[in-house]
């Protein structure tokens, strides 16, 4: 990735919390080094023992900590750190991930097609040869916001949620791809789903995606 410098602020939010934002709009294609640069800042930060906990978000990053007192001791570290956008780690994992597509597996996978302008098979294929990284994580735990998605398979959310998404379900919406950890109610569009376990507490870490992972899909070779 190219090196780009951005700026930062930080802003007050309570006598525990702080939130960390662009100075500047971040144009798409520097998208995600920043990202990547905020999941190292709070990387950083949770080290450090004034700070209970730092999370990064879509462009922005919330930090809490540990005591009241201990806030102008997190804006004194971070002014060292907000001049410029600081380096990504490159300690991040990659996973591949095998998804049974269409059928009871993806019942959107056909609408998804039509609408795409394309045929199921093309649309599996453009899936497949997408590069996804994990902006961050929310919704539910071990939920990883993926970006990535091909321009061309991006669409809104459904406009009516469903009442429960199968846990495993991979789904699109927006210019997001994700896979669902657990049973919930969603209003993404369901291509397909996997059998890999995306979150458990027996886990280390629980979540199997974190922030600045890799994740590649492949097509499961038979259907069981």
């Amino acid at each position: 990735m190219e090196r780009c410098d951005y700026s930062l602020t930080v802003e007050p939010l309570s006598e525990l919390h702080l939130l960390i934002r662009w100075a500047q709009p971040v144009v798409p294609s520097h998208q995600r080094w920043c990202q990547l640069s905020l999941i190292s800042l709070a990387e950083t930060l949770r080290a450090h023992p004034w700070v209970a906990e730092a999370v990064a978000g879509d462009q922005s990053l919330a930090i809490e900590c540990t005591h009241p007192g201990c806030q102008n001791r997190v804006e004194d570290f971070l002014a060292g750190e907000l001049a410029l956008c600081p380096s990504p780690s490159a300690s991040h994992r990659s996973h591949l991930i095998e998804v049974r597509y269409g059928g009871e597996w993806g019942p959107d996978l056909a609408w998804v097609a039509q609408q795409c302008g394309c045929d199921q098979q093309t649309l599996i294929r453009r899936h497949t040869q997408g590069k996804y990284w994990a902006a961050f994580v929310g919704f539910q735990p071990g939920f990883a916001y993926l970006e990535g998605l091909d321009p061309k398979l991006q669409l809104p959310r459904r406009s009516t949620p469903r009442l429960r998404v199968e846990p495993g379900s991979v789904a699109l919406a927006s210019h997001y791809c994700a896979v669902y950890p657990a049973a919930s109610p969603g209003g993404w569009h369901i291509i397909g789903r996997t059998d890999l376990t995306l979150f458990s507490a027996s886990q280390t870490p629980p979540a199997r995606i974190q922030p600045g992972d890799e994740v590649r899909f492949i097509q499961a070779s038979h259907h069981d």
